[in-house]
């Protein structure tokens, strides 16, 4: 479980992060706080490792704030500008969320702290046969695998390739942690997954079926509470 604060001086921000992270159960919001240096206070006496943190706000700026707060806490940006984005990143910020925070774009920074934390980030590479060539590949560069006929299309960020595997022999050499099958003819990497509806998902700026056959997975696998 990451534990986490939100500081924002706006109420009704603080509402839409509770809310969104309600939904994710492998996310705990501590306390929320409109006044920033009680938040400050707080993650130094508990030593809470993720804060959400909006920009602009009465007293200080959340840039001011964050180059206060404890180097091992991470930061991730929450606010209605986007100018200040440079100066984030700058500071080690993990994700720059702008408002209206949707659900899909928080549920997608929350994955990527999930990672970090728990030191999964790794270059794990696979070999793929795609007509005479050899292709060696990230897996993280994989979007998503579609079954077509007796072949595996493999959608990756440096192009498409046909793979002569069956679907269950190609799911057993992903990553668990990072890849979900959501459908008879469809493995997705969850890094990759922009947009979630209640029986497809968004990769790549593609559609993609979610098989009610696996939909209580898929919900349990990125962290959404039914």
């Amino acid at each position: 479980m990451i534990k986490a604060i939100v500081i924002d001086d706006e109420p009704l921000a603080l509402q839409v992060l509770q809310q969104h992270a309600g939904k994710i159960n492998f996310l705990l919001i501590e306390q929320t706080f409109t006044d920033p240096l009680a938040g400050l206070a707080f993650v130094k006496k508990h030593k809470i490792p993720l804060v959400f943190l909006d920009i602009q706000m009465h007293d200080i700026s959340g840039i001011d704030l964050a180059q206060i707060l404890p180097t091992s806490t991470k930061i991730i940006f929450t606010t209605a500008y986007e100018n200040f984005a440079a100066k984030a990143f700058e500071l080690d910020a993990l994700d720059y969320l702008l408002k209206p925070v949707t659900f899909s774009r928080f549920l997608k920074a929350c994955h990527k702290v999930k990672d970090i934390i728990s030191n999964k980030q790794k270059d794990e590479i696979i070999i793929i046969k795609d007509g005479a060539q050899m292709i060696r590949l990230k897996l993280a560069d994989i979007y998503f695998i579609e079954a077509t006929g007796n072949y595996l299309k493999v959608h990756t960020s440096t192009g498409n390739y046909l793979h002569r595997q069956t679907m269950k022999e190609f799911e057993e050499i992903l990553s668990p942690q990072k890849f979900i099958r959501i459908h008879k003819s469809y493995i997705v990497n969850l890094e990759h997954i922009s947009r979630i509806e209640h029986y497809q998902l968004t990769v790549d700026n593609q559609k993609i079926p979610v098989s009610p056959t696996y939909k209580d997975d898929v919900w349990n696998k990125l962290g959404i509470s039914k």
